[in-house]
């Protein structure tokens, strides 16, 4: 990772950069990422990996540039991108009446769901 990570297309600095990957565990990266530029655009989704973390910033990223882009180009991508998490939330949802999953089980799965919102 320290070796093949981009660093031109991030705003977080060298330091900050060891200071996240030094993290042991979930909880220790957020409280360490939390205190980035980044951190703001997570801090209000629960997640308990860093991977949906980053699902639910893009996709509220996506929303906001659906409503509010002028560009047809980003707007179609971003409407490709929200289409792509309906479906996978559908698939989790399929599943979980499949595997008699209860809602609250379910519920954490799903992209473009948030307690939150």
């Amino acid at each position: 990772m320290r070796t093949n990570a981009r660093r031109d297309c991030t705003a977080l600095t060298n330091d900050e950069r060891e200071y996240l990957l030094a993290a042991r565990d979930l909880d220790t990266f957020k409280a360490r990422f939390a205190r980035t530029k980044y951190g703001p655009l997570l801090g209000h989704h629960e997640y308990s990996v860093l991977k949906e973390g980053f699902f639910h910033y893009r996709c509220d990223w996506c929303r906001k540039w659906l409503r509010f882009s002028t560009d047809p180009t980003l707007v179609m991508l971003c409407y490709v991108w929200l289409a792509r998490c309906e479906v996978q939330d559908l698939d989790h949802i399929i599943e979980g009446v499949h595997y008699k999953l209860p809602s609250e089980d379910v519920q954490p799965l799903l992209v473009g769901f948030d307690e939150k919102d």
